[in-house]
């Protein structure tokens, strides 16, 4: 009896553990979307050379970056990308040499797909109020979903305001495909996504004299 007992109490231990579900929420932008952005503002910012003003003192002016969704990222990135040049961002304009304008008139994603197959389509049922839906059968597929940046830098002189160098375009795009090739699919991407692209995390270190 006490056996038996034994035996129940484990097969219903293993039937509640394998009817358990476990919670799966998700954020409002899919990790691939964010990775696209991401990629965008990096590549972008990182094609700017501050060179000229490398040891100097900059305030930043962010206001035109108000319209655009990711300005936060963008702001951070632009002084991640001062510090590789030893460039102090200070508060205020009175104690800088130069204030640089940032700005982004493009950074935003799309999706473009593409197939050939047979597409998704409801088929009603006779003398029914219901139909069934065939889901879509791509021999061929590709889903595109890509982001563009474009990126603006207006450097003036912090005492006079004067134009010192214009920055004009930084572009930027990067891209996700999923495909689908005779019912085999498969993707391919220029993000630094796991261990289909590695890339190495860079460290800089700034020490005083």
């Amino acid at each position: 009896m006490k056996n038996l007992f034994l035996l129940l109490s484990a097969m219903a231990a293993i039937l509640f553990t394998a009817c358990s579900t476990p919670t799966v929420t998700n954020t409002a932008r899919s990790s691939v979307e964010e990775m696209l952005l991401s990629a965008v503002v990096e590549r972008g910012v990182s094609s700017v050379d501050f060179e000229s003003y490398a040891g100097k003192t900059v305030a930043m002016d962010y206001s035109n970056l108000a319209p655009q969704v990711d300005k936060e990222f963008v702001q951070a990135y632009i002084e991640l990308h001062l510090a590789r040049y030893g460039i102090t961002v200070a508060k205020e304009a009175a104690d800088a040499d130069y204030v640089i304008k940032a700005s982004s008139s493009v950074l935003a994603t799309d999706v473009d797909k593409f197939l050939f197959g047979i597409p998704s389509m409801p088929i009603p049922i006779p003398y029914m109020n219901l139909s069934v839906v065939i889901p879509e059968i791509p021999i061929f597929m590709r889903i595109k979903r890509s982001a563009w940046g474009r990126f603006f830098f207006n450097i003036v002189d912090a005492k006079t305001n004067k134009p010192v160098q214009i920055v004009d375009g930084a572009k930027s795009e990067s891209s996700y495909n999923n495909w689908v090739v005779c019912f085999f699919p498969f993707k391919t991407h220029d993000l630094p996504l796991g261990d289909d692209n590695p890339e190495k995390t860079h460290f800089i270190w700034f020490f005083e004299d």
